[in-house]
């Protein structure tokens, strides 16, 4: 689903516009940045948990070349699905 049927459909079944759910989906991606940023986990109950972590240093090998390279430390963003979500998922498959 892309980002403009994804803000309609949320539009739609909260009774606002497309312009006040993009401006609320912003501000959410917002939030979630700078608590990444910051260190911090975000959840969200029903939906799952926003964790950074930073990953290491590694030597990588290029496959064309042959050549060992060293990829910097990276911080990244990771989500884990809230146990109430995944049994939604599933509930959906056998249903549907």
């Amino acid at each position: 689903m892309d980002n403009k049927t994804f803000l309609g459909k949320v539009a739609k079944s909260t009774g606002r516009t497309i312009a006040e759910t993009g401006r609320l989906s912003d501000a959410l991606m917002t939030v979630l940045a700078e608590c990444a940023t910051a260190g911090r986990e975000v959840v969200l109950p029903g939906v799952g948990k926003f964790y950074p972590i930073l990953e290491e240093e590694t030597i990588v090998t290029d496959r064309t070349t042959g050549k060992r390279l060293l990829l910097p430390p990276e911080a990244v963003v990771k989500f884990e699905c809230a146990p109430s979500l995944v049994n939604k998922l599933k509930e959906g498959r056998q249903n549907g």
